[in-house]
């Protein structure tokens, strides 16, 4: 007995005690206060609570981590800084443990010109998995958002600072990004979270790697719009947004003006370019700006579907639908239902991005003229339910319905003519290359 109170003692200490992950998350204010949260639960979000802090020279609302996790860098307020330097970026570096605090000018880099003179009211920053530490600003007073980036180091240096052009939203949202922050994950993609500054409608965009790296001085790399983020309500931020950090599970935190928020990271992978949901893990007491981790997870958010459309044309049926984007896509298995809850496959249609990745939309289209026998025969059994009242009759009539669609596919083709009057369902499924699946909504058939 005491064997077995020790040898379950253990596992828990081991479940509870050792097995549970845990993160470190930075976050800025503009006060020059840069705070320390651990151990933060990857899992949930919780840990939000008793910092520790160290003071920087000034402060930021830019924050990034580099990837050894040693250096914080972080881009001032103030001359040369944000708002007062007509587009000129400083980047300066500290210690995480708090020591070697150090002003890493950029010399000569302008985010918007020598001869631009205006102020930038939005500058954000982040780092990849190779140490590239990536600029988004945008002008106080116009439209025009900005690109650069520059190589961060081991040992808290700046180099190599380049202007790489313009950036546009591919729902033609540019007036609306004022506040927000950036995050990468392990393919270099990078995710952008954004808002206005009074709140209300909150999105994600994401610019996928290749695009970043062939970005020069005069490219126009467009942020493809793939989620609005709402809480458990639908509703919106009631404040700005200015942090967005990836926990190493693959999830998200996200700072705002009223406090710290977790979005989950099943909830990415199930959204399919619709909502997807935040939950409120702390008050922002500390006044925090943006975040800052280093883990670059291999998490590759899901396909965004529009357009989805299944028509019956004297008997054929054709679906079709557009991805506004698309990472490590395998291919697409269109499924049909009678009653939205059982489905079969109809066919697949391989995926048209190139290696499965694109930024672009994709048109694809699939028909056939017949259904899998299965599918027709689901209506039996919903038949026999409708005119057999008694629950008994109804198993019997069910089973002796299977017996009979088993032995008629015996002998018949396994294929049934779509009727004109066929009330049936479409649902489109994404397959990647890591067998994970991602559903389209379900469209009934229009009969032509």
């Amino acid at each position: 007995m005491n064997k077995l109170i020790l040898t379950i003692a253990f596992s828990l200490v081991l479940t509870f005690g050792f097995g549970q992950n845990s993160d470190i998350v930075y976050g800025i204010t503009e006060g020059g206060l840069i705070y320390k949260f651990s151990p933060v639960n990857p899992s949930n979000g919780d840990g939000f609570s008793g910092p520790s802090s160290f003071s920087t020279y000034t402060g930021s609302a830019a924050l990034g981590l580099n990837k050894q996790g040693t250096w914080l860098y972080y881009i001032p307020f103030g001359e040369m800084g944000v708002g007062n330097g007509n587009g000129k970026m400083a980047v300066r570096s500290i210690k995480v443990d708090g020591t070697s605090n150090q002003s890493t000018t950029i010399t000569n880099f302008d985010m918007n010109g020598i001869a631009n003179l205006n102020d930038l009211g939005f500058v954000r920053l982040g780092i990849d998995a190779n140490n590239v530490g990536w600029i988004v600003a945008k002008e106080a007073f116009s439209n025009i958002i900005y690109l650069a980036k520059f190589n961060a180091a081991s040992d808290g240096s700046a180099t190599n600072a380049t202007f790489l052009g313009t950036m546009t939203t591919s729902d033609n949202a540019d007036d609306f990004f004022a506040n927000g922050d950036l995050a990468f994950d392990i393919n270099g993609n990078m995710y952008i979270l954004s808002n206005h500054s009074q709140g209300g409608t909150t999105k994600i965009y994401k610019v996928d790697n290749g695009s970043l790296l062939s970005a020069n001085g005069s490219s126009n790399t467009t942020l493809q719009f793939r989620f609005n983020v709402v809480d458990e309500n639908d509703n919106n931020f009631s404040d700005n947004v200015n942090g967005l950090a990836f926990s190493s599970t693959g999830s998200l935190y996200v700072s705002a003006a009223a406090g710290i928020y977790f979005i989950d990271a099943a909830s990415l992978s199930s959204a399919g370019g619709g909502n997807v949901r935040f939950y409120k893990k702390a008050e922002n007491s500390w006044g925090l700006t943006d975040l800052a981790t280093n883990y670059t997870v291999n998490t590759p958010l899901p396909v965004t579907y529009e357009n989805v459309r299944a028509t019956n044309n004297n008997g054929k049926l054709i679906v079709s639908w557009q991805s506004l984007h698309e990472a490590e896509s395998l291919n697409y298995t269109i499924e049909a239902s009678k009653d939205g809850n059982n489905w079969v496959s109809l066919g697949t249609v391989s995926s048209r991005a190139k290696d499965g990745n694109s930024s672009e939309t994709l048109t694809y289209s699939f028909a056939t003229g017949s259904l899998p026998i299965s599918l027709a025969g689901l209506s039996i059994a919903f038949l026999f339910g409708a005119v057999f009242k008694s629950r008994k009759l109804r198993l019997i009539m069910t089973i002796v319905g299977i017996g009979f669609l088993i032995s008629c596919s015996k002998n018949i083709s396994e294929k049934a003519a779509i009727g004109k009057n066929t009330n049936l369902y479409i649902r489109i499924a994404n397959k990647d290359i890591n067998q994970k699946i991602n559903y389209s909504k379900v469209v009934k058939v229009e009969n032509l």
